[in-house]
């Protein structure tokens, strides 16, 4: 059975439980960004907080998955620039939110699907093949937004 004691003798002590410190280290961040700045803890604020770990949980889980498997994907976060730049001009161009997803995943599985194949075919380190297309596809991404900020258009 494990459980938390404060004497130790049913498992570790409360302050030697990396999820417990952990849980107090946010704690005690989020007291004084509070103390320094009040609005930090308006509705607002934390629903755009939740909004933007939402994006990197779900890179993390996939990461994860990628890691246990013995793999590395350092392009990650340009695929996700570059299919967010797809799903953004699409939305801007012609409105279809449903066209401009299944074109996002598309491209982001076309990308996984480049390094993939580099990678198996020249029998090189993901770790080299990944990093490098990490600068392709962020280029990429820089080039077809030509820079300026994109967005979605309130299509969400």
């Amino acid at each position: 059975m494990s459980g938390f004691s404060l004497n130790g003798r049913n498992g570790e002590s409360l302050l030697k439980n990396q999820k417990v410190l952990l849980l107090l280290a946010l704690a005690l961040i989020a007291v004084v960004v509070t103390a320094i700045n009040p609005n930090f803890v308006e509705v607002r604020n934390i629903i755009s907080i939740f909004e933007q770990v939402s994006v990197l949980g779900i890179l993390t889980v996939a990461m994860a998955l990628l890691l246990i498997s013995g793999g590395i994907d350092l392009s990650i976060g340009s695929i996700m620039a570059l299919a967010g730049v797809v799903i953004s001009r699409i939305i801007m161009s012609s409105g279809s939110v449903w066209l401009a997803v299944l074109a996002g995943l598309l491209s982001a599985t076309l990308c996984g699907l480049v390094n993939g194949m580099i990678i198996t075919l020249t029998k090189t380190m993901p770790l080299i093949i990944t990093l490098g297309m990490a600068g392709v596809y962020f280029a990429t991404a820089l080039m077809a937004s030509g820079g300026p900020f994109m967005h979605f258009s309130g299509a969400f």
